[in-house]
């Protein structure tokens, strides 16, 4: 596979990612009944993926932890998709690099450079837009989950930047974990299961998340960071747009204009650093 194919790749795995928040949308159950039933489908997809490729799934400390972060990832996030508007939900954890920036500063000593304190002062500027707006109290929780997923997908973009485990194999105990903990939210908050329901959590499970994950490991090792960073721009594009177009759901103006000034400079940095590692290899 060469580098071309491998980005049109990541192409494809950002706008299959891009229809989380429609699919949210579309399923009324509990948010973590939601993140339950997809992960069961998107565990049972990675499942016949390793079988037919014969990679024995790890089991050991490292893949469970990461399975665990994995896990708080996705309950968080859909939880956050599901209390405010997608856009919101996707842009706070679209910072994800500025959690990841701030962590390393302050955890592991990393050197802060001139343009790493402006990308930071500007995304915190456009996440204050988005509590400009006057929102309920459900959806104020659900800015607040998005800015605590951005930080558990740092946490975990950290730690698998630092582990020798196969990523493939955190994700599925990830889902593994996360279908695990809705359990006695069965029970407690039992859902209203739709035709429309059932198809849309067999397709977040599948066409979300197990298909685009797979993708992903067979893509990023053959395309370059700066290939990368651009290509997996298009879900945070396409999200509010599906949502806008099939839910009909739309951001407020001020939380559109912290959208748009974070995914500008959030943008901007990524591309920036990756032209600065390519550039660093070649010498």
């Amino acid at each position: 596979m060469g580098q071309g194919q491998a980005t049109i790749l990541l192409v494809v795995c950002a706008a299959m990612w891009s229809f989380a928040g429609t699919w949210i949308k579309l399923v009324d159950f509990h948010p973590i009944i939601i993140n339950s039933s997809r992960c069961v489908f998107a565990a049972l997809t990675l499942f016949i993926y390793f079988k037919i490729k014969k990679d024995k799934i790890a089991v050991n400390k490292g893949t469970i932890l990461g399975g665990l972060i994995m896990a708080s990832v996705m309950t968080v996030t859909v939880a956050a998709l599901s209390l405010t508007t997608a856009a919101n939900a996707i842009i706070l954890q679209y910072m994800s690099p500025v959690y990841v920036l701030i962590i390393s500063a302050i955890f592991f000593h990393q050197k802060v450079r001139g343009k790493d304190v402006l990308v930071v002062i500007f995304s915190i500027l456009g996440v204050t837009l988005f509590f400009i707006d006057k929102v309920a109290a459900g959806s104020l929780l659900g800015n607040v989950l998005g800015i605590c997923g951005g930080i558990l997908f740092g946490i975990s973009f950290l730690y698998n930047n630092r582990t020798k485990q196969n990523p493939l194999h955190i994700v599925f105990w990830g889902c593994v974990f996360s279908a695990l903990i809705g359990i006695p939210f069965y029970f407690l908050y039992p859902p209203h299961i739709t035709a429309l329901g059932a198809v849309a959590v067999v397709m977040m499970g599948s066409v979300h998340l197990g298909v685009p994950y797979i993708l992903y490991g067979l893509a990023i090792q053959r395309c370059s960071a700066l290939n990368a960073s651009v290509a997996t721009m298009i879900e945070p594009i396409l999200t509010p747009i599906w949502v806008f177009l099939f839910v009909g759901e739309a951001p407020g103006k001020y939380a559109l204009a912290g959208a748009i000034l974070v995914m500008l400079v959030i943008s901007l940095y990524s591309i920036s650093n990756a032209r600065a590692a390519q550039k660093a290899a070649q010498e």
